[in-house]
């Protein structure tokens, strides 16, 4: 049940007037009918797996409980030790189970033992790496003491399965999200508006930007006799799709929440604007980024640090050492999340060298801007976007090429004569939406939302002009619905 679907209108309307009309100031039955629709959104997709993320949400549940139970130290790391074994253990089986197989038969084949496994062909349960991460970060933060074991197992239940976020995120943290679902909500036609704002916002970006980039993207990556420039221009519209169709699920999941009294984590800054790798991914799938940093990156980074003594390692800081050390594992692990393939590894791994090679230099570079009076420079700041963006566009071919030889074959097809070619196919009834959606990015960054109007006059009459101009371009702009690219 996509949100840009007319299933998901009658269900979201349904739910919305049972929960502030008939359920207002109930909070506990609020709850139970939140629990309840997104039990039943899930099920949209596949009601065999509810089965699976029930199974999950009380599992965590319990061990949750006897974390926070346990007075030793030992005992509650022993409990946090098998949860993190059943969350991984789960998502590994459902979705990498097939790509480690060939590669355990021939470590086994090695000692002459022959393994009798087959592919078990499993359909990837919808959300399972969202619902996962939620599940860790419950069970880390009871063993850290960030958080009291909840008692109350609806909460629980609803924390880890809240039906905006199940499938795609945000990552919104049981840490974050517990305390809201416990308190009594009152319906705030504020925070209301602004949802439906971000939700219309989102759903724009997603049928007019998104769907359109994704014809040309597909075709393009498709054709294997495609000129240099259309590759180019192929690769920087899936650029766009990616980030349109990601940040418009975000702003439509964020939207409906606010409608139900719930504020969620920011999730997209407007990342294309970044100076640097490092800005772009403190901008983009925001979520993610810092649940890797707190849960990964850093308590590695801090291992390593104990067992590291000297302040150098062959003539290199200790500090870079560990840096590196950690932010390679990071990143091969976060390409690796996105998908069960090679591709996703490099991915993972390009940015992992884009952030070395961006801290090494880092205090070199701002040394010499301070020097040159440039640091503030928009020439220079300029540069610095299109480089990054550069980047950023190289590293996604490989994110959506379906082998590493064929994003190899992509890239080599790209850079030949036919790159100063006209492209083929271009798309140019997409360049006028393009440039607006960046344009209106561009004005808004300082803001939530590209239909953030929260300091703009209160001009009722320009912005319901605004609102029904984007319906009618949405109407227009249609094209076949896509599949959002995450879930």
């Amino acid at each position: 049940m996509l949100f840009t679907s007319v299933k998901f209108a009658v269900f979201f309307i349904v739910l919305f007037l049972l929960y502030w009309l008939v359920f207002n100031k109930k909070t506990k039955t609020q709850n139970v009918l939140l629990l309840a629709a997104s039990y039943l959104f899930y099920g949209f997709w596949d009601f065999r797996f509810l089965s699976l993320l029930a199974g999950i949400s009380l599992l965590n549940y319990f061990l949750g409980l006897a974390i926070g139970s346990s007075s030793r130290r030992m005992t509650r790391k022993t409990w946090l030790i098998l949860g993190l074994a059943c969350n991984i253990g789960t998502l590994v089986t459902f979705k990498y189970f097939d790509f480690f197989l060939p590669g355990l038969q021939s470590l086994f084949s090695v000692f002459s033992i022959r393994l009798n496994l087959h592919s078990l062909g499993f359909i990837v349960p919808l959300g399972i790496s969202f619902y996962t991460f939620l599940s860790i970060s419950y069970l880390v933060d009871i063993y850290r003491k960030k958080l009291e074991p909840e008692k109350n197992v609806f909460y629980v239940l609803l924390s880890l399965s809240f039906f905006p976020i199940v499938l795609a995120g945000p990552i919104n943290r049981p840490v974050l999200l517990l305390p809201q679902i416990k308190s009594p909500r009152v319906f705030d036609p504020v925070l209301a508006s602004d949802g439906l704002r971000q939700f219309l916002w989102g759903l724009a970006v997603k049928m007019i930007i998104a769907d359109n980039c994704a014809v040309y993207a597909d075709k393009t990556f498709a054709d294997p006799s495609a000129t240099g420039s259309t590759l180019f221009y192929g690769a920087l519209f899936f650029s766009i799709q990616i980030y349109a169709d990601f940040s418009s699920y975000s702003d439509m999941a964020i939207g409906i929440s606010k409608l139900l009294g719930f504020r969620l984590i920011r999730n997209f800054n407007f990342p294309y604007f970044a100076t640097d790798i490092a800005d772009f991914w403190r901008r983009w799938h925001i979520s993610l980024t810092t649940w890797f940093r707190d849960y990964l990156f850093l308590p590695l980074a801090y291992f390593l640090s104990g067992k590291i003594k000297t302040q150098k390692v062959l003539l290199i800081r200790s500090d870079l050492i560990i840096y590196i050390l950690s932010i390679l594992f990071t990143w091969s692990i976060t390409g690796f999340w996105h998908g069960a393939a090679w591709t996703f590894i490099i991915w993972g791994l390009i940015h992992a060298f884009f952030l070395i090679i961006h801290q090494v230099f880092r205090k070199i570079k701002k040394r010499a801007l301070t020097r040159y009076h440039l640091q503030k420079d928009l020439l220079v700041v300029a540069v610095e976007r299109f480089f990054t963006l550069g980047m950023i566009v190289l590293a996604w071919v490989f994110f959506r090429s379906k082998t590493l030889p064929k994003a190899i074959d992509y890239l080599d097809r790209t850079f030949t004569v036919s790159l100063f070619s006209p492209p083929l196919g271009f798309p140019t009834k997409m360049i006028i939406p393009i440039f607006i959606f960046f344009t209106i990015e561009w004005f808004q960054r300082d803001k939530q939302h590209g239909l953030d109007f929260s300091d703009a006059p209160k001009t009722r009459f320009i912005r319901w002009a605004i609102y029904l101009f984007i319906v009618l371009i949405i109407f227009f702009y249609q094209v076949k619905q896509q599949e959002f690219i995450y879930p």
